[in-house]
Order: C-alpha cells, then sequence, then structure tokens
C-alpha cells in the first residue's frame, strides 16, 4: 500500500489516542501466516522480539508488515516470510505499530500467544522456511482461493 506523510501521520496518532488501528492485508510476503484480506491490528511499538511482526513505511512511501530479524546500531531489519531476502534497513522513526491480532475468516489470533510467539521465532530461525512458502504460493498458479 502506497502512504504518503500525511496518513503516516494519522496512522501513527490513531494508533496512540486508540490504542490500535485496523489494516487488511495484502499481498503474499507473508504466507501463510497472513494472508490477502485478514485484518491486521497493529498496536503501540515500545519493544520488539525476534520473529514479532512490525508495520512500518519505507523510504518509497510504502506501507509493510513484516517479520523482525535483528537490530544493527540504529537500522532494523524486516523480512517477509515468502522473501528470500531483508528488506532495507528501517529506523526507528518509520515503524508505526506492532501486530497485536489477526482476524481471519473463523478466528482471531492474538499475537501474544504461545503459537503465534513459537511460529513466529521458528519462521525467523531459518531460512528454509521462505522456500517452502514459496513453493506453496505456486502450487496452483492464478487461483487465489487458498490464499
Amino acid at each position: 500500500m502506497q502512504v504518503n506523510e500525511t496518513t503516516i501521520i494519522l496512522l501513527k496518532r490513531t494508533i496512540e489516542n486508540q490504542g490500535w488501528i485496523e489494516l487488511p492485508s495484502e499481498g503474499f510476503s507473508m504466507y501463510p501466516f497472513i494472508r490477502r484480506g485478514d485484518v491486521c491490528r497493529f498496536g503501540v511499538f515500545e519493544t520488539v522480539s525476534k520473529g514479532e511482526i512490525l508495520l512500518f513505511h519505507t523510504a518509497e512511501g510504502r506501507l509493510v508488515a513484516h517479520r523482525y530479524y535483528k537490530k544493527k546500531e540504529e537500522h532494523y531489519f524486516f523480512k517477509g516470510d515468502t522473501n528470500e531476502c531483508m528488506d532495507s534497513p528501517v529506523q526507528k522513526g518509520q515503524i508505526i505499530g506492532k501486530l497485536i491480532s489477526i482476524k481471519k475468516k473463523k478466528l482471531v489470533v492474538q499475537m501474544d500467544r504461545f503459537f503465534p510467539k513459537s511460529y513466529g521465532f521458528a519462521v525467523s530461525s531459518t531460512h528454509l522456511t521462505a522456500r517452502f512458502f514459496r513453493f506453496l504460493l505456486r502450487r496452483k498458479p492464478g487461483d487465489d482461493s487458498y490464499v
């Protein structure tokens, strides 16, 4: 999703005032954990652990929610679950919020529970998962019904 400076300010203020903001997901970079159309609720970003998902904006004005891998000096490093390479480094000022829940078709996944935390840590600890998830995405070209 493309955003401008005004949109970023509004997103941050909404999280500050309301405590959260909900956004529908797009794309496939976090498949299968987040699927297109899932509604992601982001809250205040204070601390982050390996494998958690943060919402940030890129220098090109894109809004992205990817998994946190590490911090080096003043830069945070993220990667989508199906992406082979890390995103460009992100500074703290580019971070908008932290994923606190995902509304799927018939359930809500709370990110502070055991499974999402364990899953996030496992996915961010190996590079093999990205290849496997990309393989799953390519199984049915042109068919979005499973995503």
